[in-house]
């Protein structure tokens, strides 16, 4: 499913596609996705230009004016969503799945989204991004650069850590935007810590080199995915780029010792119990 890295690719794949050329044509066929409706939707893109983006974790806000009006497009592609760019003489079919399309002059581009688990958002850019909770989300996962700084994304009020397992912390977007299922797993076994791990047990040596282990995995995946247009989601079978994450079984990179698994919060959690021991509270 797609995380930080698969968004900011597909951040790069809208903003090549639009990119110098005014939206002649926006439409929805998804309720779910475009909650606003195909008109309102296509009302607030036709004849905008792109001026910018920002993204936040796995949300996307692309930036477009259209004389004085500040407007902005918002996306989160959900589990399974991805874009198609195909150029505007190309006559084959949509692709299946296809929630909304925005058109140039030159280039038509699609999300499709199996799932319609992903959201699209168009109008005045201030009304937009409040409407689609960027402001509510935790720093962007790259962003966070020290171990310090991201024990300070999980400290209360109180400034006290929670007891909740470490993998199942660093997934709350509302402490630290960007990282999921896949990407928690790899960093804490990049860190050495057992993913059940109480949270308020990390000492500071913990929190450096898990802030390592974040940077690890965000960052060599970024780097796979810049060499690509589309990227491919991990399925059974098919190709597997990760060190934990799918391989139960396999053996550790690092150890040669078997990849187990547990449940956490519903999602299944890859891991070495070697080389990720488990510390008490």
């Amino acid at each position: 499913m797609p995380e930080l890295p698969e968004v900011e690719h597909a951040r790069g794949v809208v903003l090549r596609a639009l990119k110098d050329r005014p939206i002649t044509h926006a439409e929805s066929n998804d309720p779910i996705v475009v909650a606003q409706g195909s008109e309102s939707f296509a009302r607030a893109l036709v004849g905008a230009h792109v001026v910018g983006s920002e993204r936040r974790g796995k949300s996307v806000l692309v930036h477009l004016a259209r004389g004085d009006e500040a407007l902005g497009l918002f996306f989160h592609l959900g589990m399974t969503g991805h874009f198609v760019v195909r150029a505007i003489d190309d006559a084959s079919e949509a692709p299946r799945f296809a929630r909304w399309t925005v058109t140039t002059d030159t280039t038509r581009l699609t999300l499709v989204d199996g799932r319609r688990l992903g959201r699209a958002i168009a109008g005045p850019r201030a009304d937009v991004k409040v409407s689609s909770g960027m402001p509510k989300l935790g720093p962007d996962a790259i962003e966070v650069r020290t171990g310090e700084q991201l024990a300070r994304c999980f400290r209360g009020k109180s400034g006290k850590l929670p007891i909740a397992p470490i993998k199942l912390a660093l997934m709350d977007q509302a402490k630290i935007a960007g990282l999921g299922n896949i990407h928690a797993a790899e960093a804490v076994f990049f860190a050495k810590i057992h993913p059940d791990t109480p949270t308020s047990s990390l000492r500071d040596k913990d929190w450096d080199a898990l802030v390592a282990g974040v940077d690890r995995t965000l960052s060599r995946q970024l780097a796979e995915l810049a060499a690509t247009e589309e990227y491919v989601y991990v399925n059974e079978g098919g190709p597997n780029p990760f060190s934990v994450y799918g391989k139960e079984g396999e053996p550790c990179p690092v150890c040669g010792k078997a990849i187990e698994t547990i449940d956490q919060g519903g999602r299944t959690t890859y891991f070495c119990s070697k080389c990720q021991k488990k510390k008490k509270a």
